[in-house]
């Protein structure tokens, strides 16, 4: 990822909750807006897709885990993994 030096400031949206409250649809929304996609410098970590990519590896590995098993089996590789990707986000900004 490209680090964004004329970026003035920094604004994080971290959007929480239950599933299917919308949290996805808000970001696609903001970036259909052509004056904020101009104004600022996005970057996306989707848990959802993090979440996946860890249950897919365990899954190659664990071929005979169910889904639920494979869910539980990620939780630490998981977090771990999203809370990299947000901190490399975060220094590529605060630099």
């Amino acid at each position: 990822m490209e680090k964004y030096p004329d970026s003035q400031s920094v604004v994080a949206i971290i959007p929480m909750g239950i599933p299917g409250i919308g949290k996805t649809r808000v970001f696609e929304a903001l970036m259909k807006n052509e004056e904020a996609v101009k104004r600022f410098a996005f970057d996306s970590i989707s848990s959802d897709d993090t979440r996946k990519e860890c249950i897919d590896k365990y899954m190659v590995s664990h071929p005979t885990a169910s889904q639920d098993d494979a869910f539980k089996g990620t939780m630490g590789s998981y977090r771990k993994a999203f809370n990299s990707a947000l901190g490399i986000s975060c220094s590529n900004y605060s630099q």
